[in-house]
């Protein structure tokens, strides 16, 4: 995920900056933060990002302006404004903005709004699967259970049906790059999301079939896990 900060107050950058990094990091999600202190500095990048933390309120723009000149050429990045002033927030809606944060922006504010902006974001995600017999199917991530690797291929479980596909599960991983899956043995992916009982280093998934996870991997499968819990449904 590529982010950008437009924000001339360097402290409200470094925390806005700092929470992202956290909240992300914890869900081992890779990402990269831009910062940016005036509109001409945003202009001249020649990054796509994601997701843009916009001040409504820059010292040569009004960020109303910049979303208004962003969205005449970019419709797919989110846009959230930060200001002090909770006037703007039905005028920041013009732009197809997704939220709105009042300043000073806190921890909670940032947890809640990254946990809304990725769950949204995966309800419409979808994975190229490139199966054995030379076509291409796409899934959305919610309806894949689990990916095996099984040597040269991978075997892909949705809810419905399964694939045979020659694309790596490493691939598979960084592609979906979602807290909601985790790796818990060299051979797995699964989706927390079909968890329907644990045993120990034993996974039963809805459909009556059993994962291991590595004791290697026990303790932070747990902790991620509680995190899904936490935040899968904010």
């Amino acid at each position: 995920m590529n982010i950008a900060i437009c924000e001339d107050d360097a402290f409200m950058a470094e925390t806005l900056k700092e929470y992202v990094k956290e909240f992300l990091d914890s869900k081992e999600l890779l990402h990269t933060i831009e910062w940016f202190d005036t509109a001409a500095k945003f202009y001249k990048s020649t990054e796509t990002f994601d997701l843009i933390f916009l001040d409504y309120e820059l010292p040569d723009s009004n960020g109303m302006e910049i979303a208004k000149n962003l969205r005449k050429t970019n419709n797919k990045s989110t846009i959230i404004f930060t200001t002090s002033f909770s006037e703007y927030v039905f005028q920041s809606f013009e732009v197809n903005t997704f939220r709105y944060l009042v300043k000073p922006v806190t921890r909670e504010d940032v947890e809640t709004t990254m946990t809304a902006l990725i769950n949204n974001f995966e309800q419409y995600a979808k994975v190229d699967i490139p199966t054995e017999g030379g076509e291409t199917v796409f899934a959305s991530l919610p309806e894949i259970m689990y990916i095996e690797s099984n040597g040269r291929y991978t075997t892909v479980r949705l809810n419905s049906t399964s694939y045979v596909s020659t694309k790596a599960l490493t691939t598979f991983q960084s592609e979906i790059n979602s807290f909601k899956f985790y790796r818990t043995h060299r051979t797995f992916l699964v989706n927390m999301k079909y968890i329907a009982e644990i045993h120990g280093s034993t996974i039963i998934l809805t459909n009556g079939e059993k994962v291991s996870i590595s004791r290697r991997n026990l303790s932070t499968f747990n902790h991620a896990y509680f995190n899904y819990l936490k935040y899968s449904d904010l």
